[in-house]
């Protein structure tokens, strides 16, 4: 039972090291932006422009996503039709890696609402 806390114990210890030094480490209002090809395909299928991506960047509010990646959040007023339905808000969440002190949007969301 002590062998299994003390690795419990060094796992979150270890976890919480890392997501600390990931904080710290984040400046990205200066930052270069560069888009995948993929990020790219996914913008113009989901109706996304490059504009959105650097504001909600910049601008918006930042989480850790999946496999330690960056999210970023931020909602514009949108008050247009999307497939066929009218939205008034829609928000954009790009998906970035941190690479050679540049932020690389590997593929963006948008939800409409």
């Amino acid at each position: 039972m002590l062998t299994l806390c003390y690795y419990t114990l060094l796992f979150i210890v270890a976890k919480n090291k890392a997501f600390d030094y990931t904080a710290a480490s984040m400046n990205f209002k200066e930052m270069e932006i560069h888009f995948s090809r993929h990020a790219l395909e996914q913008m113009e299928q989901r109706g996304i422009l490059k504009e959105e991506i650097i504001e909600t960047v910049r601008n918006g509010e930042h989480s850790i996503a999946k496999k330690g990646r960056n999210a970023f959040r931020k909602n514009f007023a949108f008050e247009k039709n999307w497939g066929k339905k009218f939205y008034m808000v829609k928000q954009v969440m790009p998906i970035a890696i941190e690479e050679h002190n540049r932020l690389i949007v590997v593929t963006a969301y948008a939800f409409y609402f």
